[in-house]
């Protein structure tokens, strides 16, 4: 299955490399670019890797219909040790066509203690 890093600027320090579907779970795998450093403009608190998992492209969906996205409970904070790991579950198990990760943030204030 093809990993992929979204086109927004804020995506372009994930380095994807694997995008795997056992069963009902789909989990995408990389580093970072740049060797792990993450910029500060990632100065947010929380923001994180999301999974966007598709299916194959059909009449009308030419990028697949979206079957999920992970949970921000479960999606790794950016900054984290390189490599990062990401998973979410589909149900019913549609065959997954291709991955796509993004940094996204939270919007999770953070504040001087």
């Amino acid at each position: 299955m093809k990993a992929e890093g979204n086109n927004g600027p804020s995506s372009s320090i994930l380095l994807p490399t694997s995008c795997q579907q056992n069963g009902t779970t789909v989990t995408a795998g990389g580093s970072y670019t740049n060797g792990g450093f993450v910029p500060n403009v990632y100065n947010r608190y929380g923001d994180i890797i999301v999974l966007y998992v598709f299916a194959a492209p059909s009449p009308g969906y030419a990028q697949g219909i979206e079957l999920g996205a992970s949970n921000v409970g479960a999606s790794p904070v950016l900054g984290t040790p390189a490599p990062w790991q990401v998973s979410l579950s589909i149900s019913p198990p549609p065959v997954a066509a291709r991955c796509l990760v993004a940094a996204q943030p939270t919007h999770d204030v953070q504040l001087a203690p």
